[in-house]
């Protein structure tokens, strides 16, 4: 299964063992060098003591639009107990709002959405904004994520003009 980014924000986070609601995902953290759903930053209720929690995407059973599933409370992480979570949190890491340039610097947009796969946690798209232009850029195209910038190759568009001109050289039905 394949959800948006922007489906998931404000879902609700639940055990199984408890059968009970523990929050809501605040913010997707990415891991920059896998592509993938690192962890899920949780908004706990008030009266929670820890303001930043997350629970790392190998605790996570099932993964909806709707709904984040762990076994139980004790996937929950602080901030300070995990030193690779931090750094990503550190270096903003989410995906959304990060600029998107080509090798040879060529500004292409800004990210606004992006897709995740659901078995894997890989992320499989990313939708980019400039004005009024919008852009899918798949993930095989990225040749780094560093901080707040995504690097892709050169030659992404000319994987979209091929895309444009098979569809309209195949006969239609």
């Amino acid at each position: 299964m394949i959800v948006k980014y922007t489906s998931i924000i404000g879902a609700v986070v639940a055990e199984l063992q408890g059968q009970t609601k523990v929050g809501r995902v605040r913010e997707v953290v990415i891991d920059n060098e896998k592509i993938s759903l690192a962890a899920v930053a949780l908004d706990m209720p008030f009266w929670s003591f820890s303001k930043q929690q997350f629970i790392s995407s190998i605790d996570i059973v099932h993964l909806r639009k709707n709904a984040v599933i762990i076994n139980n409370d004790d996937a929950i992480l602080d901030i300070n107990e995990s030193i690779n979570l931090r750094k990503l949190v550190e270096k903003k890491s989410f995906g959304i709002g990060q600029r998107v340039r080509t090798e040879s610097g060529t500004y292409i947009g800004q990210v606004y959405d992006y897709l995740i796969e659901t078995e894997s946690m890989g992320i499989t798209k990313f939708y980019v904004r400039k004005l009024l232009a919008e852009r899918i850029i798949a993930t095989k195209k990225i040749i780094s994520m560093e901080g707040r910038t995504i690097k892709i190759a050169d030659d992404f568009i000319s994987d979209k003009i091929n895309d444009i001109a098979m569809a309209e050289a195949s006969p239609t039905s």
